[in-house]
């Protein structure tokens, strides 16, 4: 079929959006290692599971057992890919696919809602690339961005009179991947389901609540079903696992001006005042039409927003990681009310503005990125220095103040488990959400995140640097082999007994640990 281009339409051709949607992960193309702050830790972890039967030092380091639980997306989708491509580039393809995967994802819901895309929709884009995906969430973000596939789905299986029975059982697969992807995106689809399904039936008479109950349970059973799997989850966890951070307003706002934080806090915080402009718009004007499912599944995760905590059973950022689809949700619900008119009307100019929005995000992401991958090259070269099966203790400078756009190095030394073997302070060892625990150094308060971090983002009475060295000073004497220091001014880094450097940068360095006397 020959495809025709209707430039009073182009945000709905098929070849605009493909551009767009692999515009998204541009920024990937100019560095090596995906910048993705927490998954960079992760990529240690992949290691040891895939080679931990096989190398001695690993398995002398680390304890690595298998499980069933809700976040094994990547964990499991990382085996096949590294056994193809290496491990280094496995992690760079994931990282690669998973912004357009959601932009797919949300251009298939706004179809299945609307029929077609909307000019509003493209300001849903620039989310598939917010804070949870930067922060290299990546088990969540790929359940979440599979979650709106699976919506679009169900909304379409809605729309054609799909029966109950088979509704359901087509679901049963989608919900147990989801839950295995990560738990929170299973949750935020069933809420999503659920809420399309009851306003589909039952039109806003909820005094037919009983009706709509039943409903709900004959076609959600089967997604349902994975919640004991959380039940048989939790039995099995120890208590070290943290809920904390109820109620923090601060935090919450604060975080809902941080969804699209990369690399200019100009650009980001304009692009969502710049969003909100739109929802708020189509909210109140009369030329816009509100798809009521939607918008009845981003209002329940906005009051989720009020009772989740900051950190829920060890995962951290619990309430915070609902904004992205909040936001998304409630811009997909949008959609002009006489399409013809108003689209040749307004809609060229709404999309055109969308389209500003995503390529500038993406070129300023793309300069950023590549400035990371500078830095990861400079500071890798460490590496080439520490012995394998080494026993290395990194130390890393939190910014004091806190800067917009973070170093991302936080788990960087970590790469230095799947180059040599080693082993490092880098790695977390959470009972609720992992398949890892450390071996080595256990009960010194050296063996696991955070004890690589030095100072704290409110406490600046010491430079850096100072504060570098007495953190170093703490470090028990033939515990490890190397201390690597990271994000710190290693010009004016004082001395640090017992330690001779190997390896210096302008931002890293390694030193060689003497034994004790």
């Amino acid at each position: 079929m020959r495809l025709t281009f209707n430039p009073k339409l182009w945000w709905q051709d098929r070849r605009v959006l493909w551009a767009l949607t692999l515009l998204s992960a541009l920024p990937l193309v100019f560095t090596r290692l995906p910048p993705l702050n927490d998954l960079l830790g992760h990529v240690g972890r992949y290691h040891i599971q895939i080679n931990h039967l096989s190398s001695p030092a690993l398995n002398t380091f680390w304890s690595f057992k298998w499980a069933l639980m809700g976040n094994l997306g990547v964990d499991l989708l990382i085996m096949p890919l590294a056994a193809l491509f290496g491990l280094e580039r496995a992690i760079w393809i994931i990282a690669f696919i998973l912004p357009p995967l959601m932009i797919w994802g949300m251009i298939r819901l706004a179809r299945a809602v609307h029929s077609a895309v909307p000019p509003t929709a493209l300001f849903a884009f620039p989310l598939a690339a917010a804070f949870p995906y930067q922060f290299g969430f990546v088990n969540f973000w790929l359940a979440l961005a599979l979650a709106l596939h699976a919506l679009a789905t169900w909304v379409q299986m809605l729309r054609r009179g799909v029966s109950p029975a088979v509704q359901a059982i087509s679901f049963l697969p989608i919900g147990f991947l989801l839950w295995l992807c990560h738990l929170y995106g299973w949750a935020i689809f069933a809420v999503m389901a659920g809420a399309v399904t009851l306003v589909h039936f039952g039109h806003w008479d909820w005094r037919k609540w009983h009706q709509l109950g039943l409903i709900l349970a004959k076609r959600l059973w089967t997604v349902a079903l994975p919640a004991a799997l959380v039940l048989l989850w939790q039995q099995g966890t120890a208590n070290d696992v943290l809920t904390t951070g109820f109620f923090r307003w601060g935090h919450k706002a604060q975080q809902l001006s941080q969804v699209l934080r990369d690399q200019n806090i100009w650009l980001d915080v304009g692009s969502v005042v710049m969003i909100g402009s739109v929802i708020a718009f189509g909210l109140i004007s009369r030329n816009f039409r509100l798809d009521r499912g939607l918008g009845l599944a981003a209002c329940i995760f906005l009051v989720l927003q009020v009772f989740l905590p900051i950190q829920l059973q060890g995962s951290a950022y619990a309430d915070s990681r609902l904004w992205p689809i909040t936001i998304a949700l409630a811009v997909l619900a949008l959609r002009p009310v006489d399409r013809k008119a108003e689209q040749f009307r307004f809609g060229p100019l709404i999309a055109g503005l969308g389209a500003v929005l995503i390529v500038s995000r993406v070129v300023v992401g793309s300069a950023g990125f590549a400035g990371y991958g500078r830095a990861y090259t400079s500071h890798l070269m460490a590496i080439e220095k520490i012995a394998p099966g080494s026993r290395v203790v990194a130390l890393v400078g939190l910014n004091c103040p806190d800067q917009w756009r973070k170093s991302r190095i936080e788990h960087l030394p970590s790469l230095a488990i799947l180059r040599k073997d080693v082993f490092t302070n880098t790695q977390w060892a959470i009972s609720s959400g992992q398949l890892l625990n450390p071996r080595y150094a256990r009960g010194t308060g050296w063996d696991r995140d955070p004890s690589q971090f030095v100072g704290h983002w409110n406490d600046c009475r010491l430079p850096m640097p100072a504060r570098m060295a007495a953190r170093a000073g703490q470090i028990p004497r033939g515990l490890f082999d190397y201390l690597w220091v990271l994000d710190v001014d290693t010009v004016t880094l004082p001395r640090i007994p017992g330690a001779v450097q190997v390896f210096r940068d302008d931002r890293s360095a390694l030193y060689r640990l003497d034994p004790p006397l």
